[in-house]
């Protein structure tokens, strides 16, 4: 790595070096809950693919975060089975 940055918000965070062509996401839950309602629900996406499970911790965190967004978003499916974007999911609270 010869002159990345690292990048913050309250969110997530991430690392990027340009000359190494290297981007590491690195999500927290809100930013995860986020996603799941402003990708996978608003674009009607099917399904969800997480890596790193094994760096979840030993209380899951991330992938509890990723089964509840799932399960609220089904809770929103459409006559045809499809999910469909829920108002107000990424909220905190």
């Amino acid at each position: 790595m010869t002159g990345g940055f690292s990048s913050y918000d309250e969110t997530s965070y991430g690392y990027c070096d340009p000359d190494d062509l290297l981007w590491w996401p690195l999500d927290r839950l809100e930013s995860m809950r986020r996603k799941l309602v402003e990708v996978v629900g608003k674009l009607g996406l099917g399904g969800v693919f997480s890596w790193g499970f094994g760096e979840d911790a030993f209380e899951f965190w991330h992938s509890r975060a990723t089964t509840e967004g799932l399960e609220a978003l089904a809770r929103g499916k459409n006559e045809r089975g499809q999910l469909r974007y829920i108002e107000g999911l990424s909220q905190p609270g």
